[in-house]
């Protein structure tokens, strides 16, 4: 018994310490900034860890995004309304302490509500941005059928997540001076794209503009302005995804 006790003692003070630490580093992380206005007439719904952009009654097409890493949820409402403003539903879900890879799931839940809710979206898409991106092809590759392409912003394939052996189609957008995107990993792991690959660069482009929480950690002074670099980005979503409509 003594020994019982003693390592439920270790045991429950190693999973106190993890969730203290967890919690912490959960508070870390980029926030949207303040004072944004990007309704642009379209219909936004915040709801607990998820927001939706657009009205799914009236979409025929869906879009679900994983943020990325240490990013919150709502620092894309200024790309995904302006995807959204053109007839597409949008959906951006949460993570824990925001990290796409503690949940690579996610979009389960989503996909299983809205399509019971909403059967006139016939298709589907998923993406993200950075390790969103990365985790997002992870869950796709493992839905087969699922998903009709996957939007990579600044993200790749993991190594062992080969997209040619799916039906997918893809679509990757990085900044030229991106200096936060692991470019040898981009590169060992460029072979996972389908060879149908749609790319986008931009130039003079960076890492965190594709979303508005500010400078991030790593990266590059962008050479364009912001909402250039989103602007560009939703006009590539937005005709990658029309194919379906």
């Amino acid at each position: 018994m003594g020994l019982i006790k003693t390592t439920l003692k270790v045991a429950g003070g190693t999973v106190g310490a993890i969730l203290a630490i967890t919690s912490i580093y959960g508070l870390d992380f980029y926030h949207a900034e303040e004072h944004m206005d990007y309704a642009r007439g379209v219909k936004i719904k915040r709801n607990f860890g998820y927001m939706e952009y657009g009205e799914p009654d009236r979409a025929k097409v869906g879009f679900l995004f994983y943020p990325g890493g240490k990013v919150g949820l709502n620092a894309y409402g200024e790309l995904l309304t302006r995807v959204a403003a053109r007839g597409f539903f949008c959906v951006v879900t949460g993570m824990p302490v925001n990290l796409a890879v503690l949940n690579p799931n996610a979009a389960d839940k989503y996909i299983e509500k809205y399509r019971e809710e909403f059967p006139n979206i016939e298709t589907w898409y998923i993406g993200g941005h950075s390790l969103g991106g990365t985790i997002a092809c992870k869950h796709a590759i493992n839905r087969p059928g699922v998903y009709k392409g996957v939007v990579f912003l600044a993200a790749h394939p993991d190594k062992d997540d080969d997209m040619n052996v799916t039906d997918m189609k893809a679509l990757s957008i990085y900044g030229s001076i991106d200096g936060v995107l692991n470019r040898k990993r981009h590169k060992e792991n460029y072979k996972n794209f389908p060879k149908d690959l749609h790319e986008v660069v931009i130039e003079g482009g960076n890492h965190g503009n594709f979303g508005t929480y500010g400078f991030q950690n790593g990266d590059r002074t962008s050479l364009v302005d912001r909402i250039h670099q989103i602007d560009i980005t939703a006009k590539a979503i937005v005709e990658f995804m029309s194919k379906s409509k």
